[in-house]
């Protein structure tokens, strides 16, 4: 599983290369980089508005911005972050920040890990992004909602189960 997620992720950002023009271009170069950079900002601000929903969206360039890493790379995610209420590209953002590793981002996901109104699996990948970033361990509560959402889950996918595996009986 973990080595279809990396080869995904890898086909994501080369193919936000390729549609950034790059992927030819010395990868290196600060040139390079900083059109990579802006073309980042662009669709984190605009979305798949900008040219078309063929075009690699926000998530295509969150992994980038990650894989990118650097100052900038991360102040771009930080200053996005404060305004993103879907919780999956939450989820990329904090996954972004904690391969770039650096301290600066820590206060910030510490201060998201405590506020219990984000998802458990967002407040997760933080923990798992400040583990990344300060090698200490954080403990990552469920509320009561976590695990009534986790039971419902749980029974939804037996119950699916169940059905698949009497269907196939007969």
């Amino acid at each position: 599983m973990k080595t279809r997620i990396y080869k995904a992720t890898l086909l994501t950002v080369f193919l936000a290369l390729a549609a950034t023009g790059h992927a030819q271009n010395a990868p290196n170069t600060a040139a390079t980089v900083e059109d990579l950079l802006a073309k980042c900002k662009k669709t984190l601000l605009y979305g798949d508005r900008i040219e078309g929903a063929k075009k690699p969206g926000k998530q295509a360039a969150i992994l980038t911005l990650g894989m990118i890493g650097g100052e900038k790379a991360e102040t771009l995610l930080l200053d996005y972050f404060q305004n993103e209420e879907e919780s999956t590209v939450q989820f990329h953002i904090i996954r972004a920040l904690g391969w770039i590793g650096t301290e600066r981002s820590v206060p910030f996901l510490e201060k998201f890990l405590r506020d219990m109104n984000h998802s458990y699996y967002v407040r997760s990948a933080t923990a798992s992004a400040l583990e990344r970033i300060t090698g200490k361990t954080y403990p990552c509560p469920k509320t009561e909602d976590d695990i009534q959402k986790e039971k419902a889950m749980r029974e939804r996918l037996m119950n699916g189960l169940s059905r698949e595996t009497s269907g196939r009986q007969k």
